[in-house]
């Protein structure tokens, strides 16, 4: 069975981290989408010409806990349907505790996009290929023990105690979402941290 696994890019999204975690366990045909409607679609469509049996794609959905199994793209007032069968996925990821949605909405952006192009592609080539579209949260919202555990130090600490989370990413990246409490010191300044040798200080990126 013929496999492509397709996300997103970019530090902290979800989808990407996903895809790493999957290339690094699993000798899985992986493909990084650029953030560009053009390029994206270019890239899903090229891979498409390989014949797949099975195509997932991942992108991350804000504002949610939740997984959302997309059922349809709509462009242009087209709306195209996927006949991948979503049953037994959303069995076993509720198997493991996660609260997965049906959907109808892909959004009106890049990922709406790309699965909208990749069920074109398919219905006008012909093509066998089941193709998925997966919304997955974002980092924020993903409640692992790394992340939970920085989040739990953040609500019982005040900026004024004895502890300082870090966070090291860029300050764009931090503008976009940051977890509460922390300040932004990128990476590149890290050194020039004055910070009291009493205090704690958690680093995250």
């Amino acid at each position: 069975m013929k496999i492509l696994i397709a996300g997103f890019e970019g530090n902290d999204n979800s989808a990407k981290i996903l895809l790493d975690n999957i290339k690094e366990k699993n000798n899985k045909d992986i493909l990084y989408l650029e953030n560009d409607f053009k390029v994206s679609s270019n890239q899903i469509e090229e891979k498409l010409k390989e014949n797949y049996d099975y195509v997932l794609i991942f992108g991350q959905k804000p504002d949610t806990k939740n997984i959302y199994l997309e059922n349809n793209a709509k462009l242009n007032e087209i709306e195209l349907e996927t006949d991948y069968y979503y049953g037994v996925l959303k069995e076993k990821l509720e198997d493991n505790n996660y609260k997965v949605m049906s959907s109808c909405d892909a959004g009106n952006y890049l990922c709406n996009n790309v699965f909208y192009r990749a069920l074109d592609f398919k219905q006008n080539n012909n093509l066998k290929t089941k193709i998925a579209f997966i919304h997955i949260p974002t980092i924020y919202n993903i409640e692992n023990i790394e992340v939970s555990e920085v989040k739990k130090i953040s609500d019982e600490y005040d900026e004024a105690a004895n502890v300082k989370i870090v966070d090291v990413r860029t300050k764009e990246e931090f503008v976009e979402g940051h977890i509460k409490n922390a300040i932004n010191i990128p990476l590149d300044e890290i050194e020039s941290i004055d910070i009291s040798k009493d205090t704690l200080i958690i680093v995250y990126c």
